[in-house]
């Protein structure tokens, strides 16, 4: 059996092999040029596409980003974040001035 290919002898992805064929040649121009305005623009695609839900800090930073009042869910996950974060900060600053004294000292 051939291994060369991780959907070799798979149905689910038989398609692929099709489409793999048919793809242009690597000298073929696919898309738009590379100028400032087509790559904010595919930004704005990519960003609307993979934006996160609502419920994360990722969110809550998109919704200020974009000019928008947080939502509540969004809020409440900024402020867990930022709680676990001061906690985290207060930790390593009381590890690091409350060191237990050795037996020598």
């Amino acid at each position: 059996m051939n291994r060369s290919y991780l959907w070799h002898g798979r149905e689910d992805l038989a398609e692929l092999k099709l489409i793999l064929a048919n793809r242009p040649k690597p000298d073929f121009p696919v898309g738009l040029p590379d100028t400032p305005e087509t790559t904010a623009e595919r930004r704005r695609i990519l960003a609307e596409a993979v934006a996160s839900a609502c419920g994360t800090p990722a969110a809550y930073r998109r919704h200020l980003r974009d000019g928008e009042e947080p939502c509540p869910r969004c809020r409440q996950a900024e402020s867990a974040r930022r709680t676990a974060r001061k906690s985290a900060q207060r930790a390593r600053r009381r590890a690091e001035f409350c060191t237990p004294r050795g037996d020598d000292q």
